[in-house]
């Protein structure tokens, strides 16, 4: 079963506030920064830098994903774990619970 995202990626992700209905993480990236399999509720994602990273879904199928700086995207719920392929990076993760 995956993990929770702090939990795989605990030098890059912290919490920074959590209540019954939603979960703020701030996620650090770097160069060759990989997160293994975990999930998420319904969440956004807010870009403070560009991002980009590449997403493998369970079944092994990827996508790339590009967040600009200042950009919000939305994502169902998934699990997946992602892999940098950019450079250094900052993005906050919305989680609605």
């Amino acid at each position: 079963m995956p993990v929770d995202m702090t939990k795989a990626a605990p030098k890059a992700s912290r919490v920074l506030f959590e209540n019954d209905d939603v979960r703020v993480v701030e996620l650090n990236w770097r160069r060759g920064l990989k997160v293994e399999m975990h999930s998420h509720p319904d969440y956004f994602t807010y870009g403070i830098t560009a991002i980009k990273y590449k997403s493998t879904s369970p079944d092994g199928k990827t996508v790339k994903r590009n967040i600009k700086k200042g950009e919000v995207q939305w994502y169902p719920a998934e699990s997946h774990a992602v892999e940098s392929t950019g450079v250094l990076g900052r993005a906050i993760i919305v989680e609605l619970k």
